[in-house]
């Protein structure tokens, strides 16, 4: 489809790697940076499985999935974590937190294969809809509930960003605080 509107495809995925690769680059050099040593064996199997939960269940074809599934997959342990300690199985955490993120994993391609993001855009859609019809048979005015629901998407997607860098960083806030002030 882009190369039927003029894009040259080949160019832009070039263009895509390296703008991709430079960010990958500035995260490795702070990451080395904060952890004052770099290390391959710091990068786990456990890691690898947790950034391809994040991608999976946050959805592949939008860029706000990616966010939704890394928030998703932040608090899902800590979630699992406080069941298991309320019931008193705590020892088996560790089994049931990679068994847990393989069925979702699984589910969400079974299921959603467009992930959280694609399931957060039709619960709003369904929303926007009926606000704009009880909206209209209130009004009998399309044009003030249309900007309303922009609104609320543009609240939604700022809300969502800012969940996703407060709770789903890499890094705690107290070590990117302490980082910046050793700048």
């Amino acid at each position: 489809m882009a190369k039927g509107m003029g894009i040259d495809v080949a160019h832009t995925k070039i263009w895509a790697f390296l703008i991709s690769g430079f960010f990958a680059g500035i995260a490795g050099a702070l990451l080395g940076f904060n952890a004052r040593l770099a290390d391959p064996e710091a990068f786990t199997l456990g890691l690898s499985v947790d950034y391809l939960a994040m991608i999976i269940v946050g959805g592949l074809g939008s860029l706000t999935g990616p966010l939704l599934g890394s928030l998703f997959v932040t608090l899902l342990p800590e979630a699992i974590q406080r069941v298991a300690e309320s019931f008193g199985i705590a020892s088996l955490l560790s089994a049931l937190r990679e068994f847990t993120f393989g069925l979702l994993i699984i589910v969400f391609l079974i299921f959603e294969p467009r992930g959280l993001s694609a399931l957060f855009g039709k619960l709003m859609f369904q929303r926007d809809a009926r606000n704009r019809k009880k909206a209209s048979y209130l009004n009998n005015s399309t044009q003030t509930t249309t900007r309303g629901g922009n609104e609320m998407k543009r609240l939604f997607r700022a809300a969502t960003v800012a969940a996703v860098l407060l709770a789903a960083a890499p890094v705690k806030a107290a070590e990117i605080t302490v980082c910046i002030w050793d700048l």
